[in-house]
């Protein structure tokens, strides 16, 4: 797609997701659940089409001479699917936050308290890493945050069967608007700057990817005035709850290190 196109499927993306995300902000828990089940059930089922998809990414990367490495990120296969299968319905199992809680009392008779309010609209912009379109998408939907998700057009064919075949599906099952989830289905680079260009309807993009590009986005973001999540050079912060097993916690780090 041209540039301009571009800027037309991120702002098609975006209108829809904000005029589905109150209703998903009022969703019942046991709806949301539904869906994340039913999209790792779809993973199952739908396994040919999305290896198909993906085994045409795989050979257009291949000859545009992508790498090694990222061929294998790009590469999706059974074992794979079945483990993003696996996490989403730890997903649906996890208990929902409350949507208010009660801190402390204040001089003066103040009570103080925390709440938990959707954003409404996120964006996602990723390279081609075809499990973080579902990554995201669970994650969002958990969070019952509309989403609009934009990955590299390595693994363009990928992103789209997944939406296809299981997120869309799953959501419709489950009662939800599947409005509420947004690919945007642009080839062109120039989609990911239109992402963070838009903060009356994408106010906040999480930016997962290479430093120089994350960086530029991030720059780019905070020059219309929207925010981002960004991880462009490696490390991070872990905060760990007080119920927390603190060996288990020991273990995830030690497993994650990758030198």
């Amino acid at each position: 797609m041209t540039g301009p196109d571009a800027a037309t499927a991120v702002t098609a993306c975006g209108h829809a997701a904000r005029a589905a995300a109150p209703r998903l902000a009022a969703a019942p828990a046991e709806s949301v659940d539904a869906a994340l089940r039913g999209m790792a059930g779809l993973l199952g089922e739908t396994a040919p089409a999305l290896l198909a998809a993906n085994a045409a990414d795989v050979t257009a990367g291949a000859a545009a001479g992508l790498g090694r490495g990222l061929l294998d990120r790009l590469t999706l296969g059974e074992a794979r699917i079945a483990e993003m299968a696996r996490q989403i319905s730890l997903l649906a199992g996890a208990p929902f936050p409350p949507a208010q809680r009660r801190l402390r009392e204040l001089p003066g008779g103040l009570v103080l308290a925390e709440r938990r309010i959707p954003v409404g609209v996120i964006g996602a912009n990723y390279e081609a890493r075809p499990n973080v379109t579902v990554d995201v998408a669970s994650q969002l939907l958990k969070s019952r945050n509309a989403g609009v998700l934009r990955t590299g057009a390595a693994a363009l064919r990928s992103a789209t069967a997944l939406f296809d075949h299981v997120i869309t599906p799953a959501l419709a099952e489950a009662g939800l608007d599947h409005g509420v989830l947004q690919l945007v289905r642009s080839a062109d680079r120039q989609a990911a700057t239109e992402l963070v260009a838009r903060p009356g309807l994408i106010p906040l993009v999480i930016l997962r990817g290479s430093g120089d590009t994350t960086r530029a986005l991030a720059a780019e973001a905070a020059r219309h005035g929207v925010r981002t999540l960004a991880h462009a050079d490696g490390g991070g912060v872990l905060y760990l709850d007080r119920a927390a097993d603190p060996a288990l916690a020991a273990d995830l780090i030690r497993s994650a290190l990758t030198g």
